[in-house]
């Protein structure tokens, strides 16, 4: 393993150029970003980090007028693009170029196959594999500073250098394991557009407190959500910028018929009313016409008292079986789950990877194929 000061520092476009050129050579490469995300909606890319098994670099993106040579390299579907937990930095790499890289690894969501626990932080996962305990006091580093110095270049190459050893360990784990094809719908799903365009229309399902409204004063929630989060993604402001949640629910519970009930709310302040008043007087007077039963409340669930003791029982034998086999239970699924299989209806433990590990057995325990029972003061199934 490379230590963390072999690394190269890319800022002209002539060191892109070539790096990408050499980096395209190669099966896999691991990738990593640093970004700011404060006073915008978008994050700003500030360092990209990139590896192959020959070498590592770190990209500065504030000192390059264009990415593009990085954008093509990420978008050639032979090489195996490595990251750990890499939802953000997809994110960013789709903001910047309307696309998102195929054939990628994920060494946070393999990890959840291979012994750790749902969603493993990356210091965690490399102590695992190379007993090394990362520094935690760059966590807040300001990545937009310049210069950065040494020691947080060193610190943001680690994040792809390390991962080199992680990707092999857990594919050979995976591999030993015959798990190796479990996680390919998975893999293949962090290439789907949807899960970085947020839809205004579901900004509503990020406002805490929300479901627990009345039916009409939800109605007034999600209106304002929306009209939220398209001016914050219009404006390139955090939603909390253009309103906070706090501010959203109270005006969901007192809906305000006037600009001067609204300025005697507490925390509605005269700038605030001036700029957004009649778009929320809006929001208001448009939910209070909407369909109310046609949105989408928590229905109560339909299994009986038995039925769900059942579910009870079942729930927990998914948890050991899961920890059985060096499974987080989190990624197997949750009790909802659980309940659909008693139901004969579609979800994680009906099909795929998931049905053959676990969901099979509970399978035939709901059908009394396999019995429960209990063995040295554990439950078994017989």
């Amino acid at each position: 393993m490379a230590a963390n000061s072999d690394f190269e520092m890319i800022t002209t476009a002539e060191a892109l150029v070539a790096l990408c050129e050499r980096l395209a050579k190669h099966s896999w490469i691991t990738i990593d970003t640093e970004f700011l995300r404060v006073d915008t909606y978008r994050p700003i890319l500030c360092l990209v980090q990139i590896a192959s098994s020959e070498e590592a670099a770190i990209i500065d993106p504030i000192a390059l007028d264009d990415l593009q040579p990085l954008w093509d390299l990420l978008m050639r579907d032979e090489i195996i693009k490595v990251f750990h937990a890499g939802g953000q930095d997809l994110e960013i790499i789709y903001n910047a170029t309307g696309q998102l890289p195929s054939n990628l690894f994920d060494t946070q969501i393999a990890a959840s196959v291979c012994g750790f626990n749902h969603q493993a932080g990356y210091g965690a996962l490399i102590k695992t594999v190379l007993d090394i305990d990362l520094p935690k006091a760059f966590a807040r580093t300001d990545w937009s500073r310049r210069p950065l110095n040494q020691d947080e270049l060193e610190y943001a190459i680690g994040d792809v250098t390390y991962l080199r050893d992680a990707y092999h360990w857990l594919n050979d784990k995976l591999n030993s394991t015959g798990r190796s094809d479990w996680l390919a719908n998975e893999f293949a799903a962090l290439s789907d557009p949807s899960r970085y365009r947020v839809d205004p229309a579901n900004a509503w399902q990020k406002v805490k407190g929300l479901q627990r409204l009345k039916p009409a004063q939800r109605a007034i929630g999600r209106e304002i959500a929306q009209w939220r989060e398209a001016l914050a993604q219009e404006s390139n402001r955090p939603r909390g910028r253009v309103l906070k949640d706090d501010q959203l629910l109270d005006l969901a519970k007192r809906a305000p018929r006037d600009l001067a009930a609204l300025q005697r709310m507490q925390g509605f302040h005269p700038g605030l009313v001036k700029r957004h008043g009649e778009a929320l007087l809006a929001c208001i007077e448009k939910a209070e016409v909407t369909d109310v039963d046609r949105l989408d409340h928590r229905k109560p669930s339909a299994l009986s008292p038995g039925q769900q003791l059942l579910a009870d029982t079942l729930f927990a034998i998914m948890r050991q079986q899961a920890l059985e086999q060096g499974i987080s239970p989190e990624t197997i699924g949750n009790k909802s789950a659980v309940e659909k299989l008693m139901q004969g209806t579609d979800g994680p433990l009906s099909s795929g990877w998931r049905h053959e590990a676990i969901g099979k057995t509970l399978q035939e325990v709901i059908s009394g194929e396999r019995s429960l029972k209990v063995k040295d003061g554990e439950l078994a199934i017989g």
